[in-house]
């Protein structure tokens, strides 16, 4: 309903797990709950840094070179980075819950949003294309579908071939800054040769405003994600439902156990 405007009826957050079995008890809906708030925690960084407009007191008095390289150092642009990675990271977490949840089966770490879809490869085999999953090649549950599509817009050296053009330096915009080393420049900073001396050559760099839109479409992507994944199971549990009350066989007692809202007053 937000995406269709703003509207009284989009103002509350009405994404929850649907009923499903206990037997795996809390799992899935303390997973859940796990990945929202830290969707939540990513877009509150995206937005404290987007608008920040004054020097944050934790910048103040925090000792740091001039190099006359336009870099921009302040808590607003580490929040938008932190945005970035936080949501990137619901990729692979959304990933590990669909593995648990439809059991397919696939080793720990080898758990990947964008090549869980697929049939296991054995080392040595010839090359060849890649082939879906025969739990995923033949369901009519839409949503899981349309992450399945949502995946092929991730980079992966893997698989290689994308939807998204600019999926590899999305990827590659992650990796260096989890791992490497990114800096950001003014829109306006110098592009062209540099001197010896103010070489940076372990960086890669990017404008505070491309860094911007690239962690809101990235946002977007995990937005999109948890929503999915939300409807997915729904009907998943729909169509499980079905088939029990349809079995002459099935008999069992089924014993419920309530889930009432968390209380904001212990969100602390």
């Amino acid at each position: 309903m937000n995406d269709l405007g703003a509207l009284p009826v989009a103002s509350r957050d009405t994404l929850r797990l649907p009923n499903h079995d206990a037997r795996v008890g809390i799992t899935y809906s303390a997973f859940f709950n796990q990945m929202k708030q830290e969707y939540a925690y990513a877009r509150h960084c995206l937005f404290q840094g987007t608008h920040a407009r004054t020097v944050h007191y934790a910048d103040k008095k925090v000792s740091l070179a001039f190099n006359c390289d336009y870099a921009l150092y302040s808590m607003g642009l580490e929040q938008i980075k932190t945005a970035y990675r936080g949501a990137y990271s619901l990729l692979d977490k959304v990933a590990y819950f669909i593995n648990g949840y439809w059991q397919l089966g696939i080793p720990e770490r080898a758990v990947s949003f964008r090549t869980l879809w697929f049939e296991p490869r054995k080392k040595g085999a010839p090359a060849r294309e890649w082939t879906v999953r025969h739990e995923f090649l033949s369901t009519d549950n839409l949503p899981l579908r349309a992450l399945y599509w949502l995946s092929q817009d991730i980079f992966s050296e893997v698989l290689g071939s994308v939807a998204r053009p600019d999926a590899k330096a999305l990827d590659e915009l992650r990796n260096h800054l989890e791992h490497k080393h990114a800096k950001v420049v003014e829109a306006f900073h110098w592009r062209g040769p540099a001197s010896e001396f103010d070489a940076d050559q372990l960086a890669v760099v990017i404008d505070r405003e491309e860094l911007a839109a690239k962690a809101l479409l990235i946002m977007g992507l995990a937005r999109a994600t948890l929503v999915y994944l939300c409807l997915a199971m729904h009907h998943q549990e729909s169509q499980s439902g079905s088939q029990d009350e349809n079995d002459d066989e099935y008999e069992r007692i089924v014993v419920e156990l309530p889930v009432s809202e968390y209380p904001d007053d212990l969100k602390l």
